[in-house]
């Protein structure tokens, strides 16, 4: 019981911004919602689960310390705001939120993934940055960003 509909609105060729428009026709709710691309995304997909690969140094204390960390109950990133920063080294927000770096174009990604039921995108960071890691309130550098989402629901 379901149909799709297109319709050629232009003979012009071409893209245009936010062109894709989905709409759900509900005959139960009696309600019609449209959705951009954006929206559709946030709707049945999870939040973004962000992965890090860490340029450790090869002392046994460091990578202890590390793993010590991420064993505590209290482990997180720290955030601002709800948003995850990326520093310099000197401790200075290079990014108040990590995805300002990674939407960037000269970012090189590599997308995996169904797309259906799971989107995962690994992202080199070209430049030298860091996230802060609680509760030891340590900086360490990523070399790569794995961003993962799941589906969680169906329009």
């Amino acid at each position: 019981n379901v149909f799709h509909l297109g319709i050629k609105l232009s003979d012009k060729g071409g893209f245009i911004e936010d062109s894709l428009i989905i709409g759900k026709n509900d005959t139960v709710d009696k309600t019609f919602k449209k959705y951009t691309t954006e929206q559709l995304i946030d709707y049945t997909f999870s939040d973004t689960k962000y992965l890090f690969q860490y340029a450790l140094s090869d002392s046994d204390e460091a990578v202890n310390e590390f793993r010590r960390n991420e064993l505590d109950p209290n482990f997180s990133f720290y955030s601002q705001n709800g948003q995850i920063p990326f520093f310099h080294r000197n401790g200075e927000i290079a990014y108040p939120n990590i995805d300002e770096k990674l939407i960037q174009p000269d970012v090189v990604k590599a997308k995996s993934g169904d797309t259906v039921n799971s989107m995962i995108t690994e992202f080199e960071l070209e430049e030298e940055l860091y996230v802060k890691l609680m509760p030891i309130n340590k900086l360490y550098r990523v070399v790569t960003v794995r961003t993962e989402r799941q589906r969680v629901k169906k329009l």
